[in-house]
Protein backbone atom coordinates (compact mmCIF):
# COMPACT_ATOMS: atom_id res chain seq x y z
CA UNK A 1 0.00 0.00 0.00
CA UNK A 2 2.90 2.65 0.68
CA UNK A 3 4.12 2.00 -2.60
CA UNK A 4 0.94 2.67 -4.56
CA UNK A 5 0.53 5.88 -2.24
CA UNK A 6 3.95 7.17 -3.36
CA UNK A 7 3.50 6.40 -6.82
CA UNK A 8 0.41 8.46 -6.89
CA UNK A 9 2.28 10.98 -4.82
CA UNK A 10 5.45 11.40 -6.93
CA UNK A 11 3.86 12.72 -10.31
CA UNK A 12 1.69 16.06 -8.69
CA UNK A 13 5.27 16.47 -6.96
CA UNK A 14 7.65 16.19 -9.73
CA UNK A 15 8.98 18.12 -11.94
CA UNK A 16 11.74 19.33 -14.15
CA UNK A 17 13.74 20.72 -11.54
CA UNK A 18 12.49 18.22 -8.98
CA UNK A 19 12.31 14.77 -9.02
CA UNK A 20 10.74 12.59 -6.20
CA UNK A 21 11.87 8.80 -6.39
CA UNK A 22 9.86 6.70 -3.58
CA UNK A 23 11.79 4.25 -1.77
CA UNK A 24 10.57 2.60 1.31
CA UNK A 25 13.62 1.54 3.69
CA UNK A 26 13.79 -2.16 5.11
CA UNK A 27 13.68 -0.56 8.47
CA UNK A 28 10.19 1.05 7.76
CA UNK A 29 9.13 -3.09 7.58
CA UNK A 30 10.45 -3.85 10.33
CA UNK A 31 9.19 -1.27 12.24
CA UNK A 32 5.83 -1.51 11.26
CA UNK A 33 5.54 -5.12 12.02
CA UNK A 34 6.94 -4.36 14.89
CA UNK A 35 4.30 -1.86 15.82
CA UNK A 36 1.79 -3.92 14.37
CA UNK A 37 2.86 -7.08 16.75
CA UNK A 38 2.61 -4.41 19.81
CA UNK A 39 -1.06 -2.98 18.64
CA UNK A 40 -2.47 -6.91 18.73
CA UNK A 41 -0.70 -7.68 21.75
CA UNK A 42 -2.16 -4.61 23.64
CA UNK A 43 -5.75 -4.93 21.91
CA UNK A 44 -5.81 -8.56 23.34
CA UNK A 45 -4.84 -7.96 26.64
CA UNK A 46 -7.50 -5.18 27.07
CA UNK A 47 -9.93 -7.34 25.47
CA UNK A 48 -9.20 -10.71 27.55
CA UNK A 49 -9.57 -7.80 30.73
CA UNK A 50 -13.21 -6.55 29.65
CA UNK A 51 -14.33 -10.42 28.80
CA UNK A 52 -13.12 -11.62 32.24
CA UNK A 53 -14.97 -8.77 33.79
CA UNK A 54 -18.62 -9.71 32.43
CA UNK A 55 -20.88 -11.29 34.47
CA UNK A 56 -22.82 -13.39 32.05
CA UNK A 57 -25.97 -14.69 34.52
CA UNK A 58 -26.06 -11.07 35.34
CA UNK A 59 -26.73 -10.13 31.91
CA UNK A 60 -28.99 -13.16 30.82
CA UNK A 61 -30.85 -11.87 33.70
CA UNK A 62 -30.69 -8.42 32.51
CA UNK A 63 -32.09 -9.50 28.87
CA UNK A 64 -34.84 -11.79 30.17
CA UNK A 65 -36.72 -8.93 31.63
Amino acid sequence: AGYGILYLVKKPFSSKLFSFVPHIYDESYMHAIILLIVAIFLVSIMSAHYVNKLDMVEGLKDREE
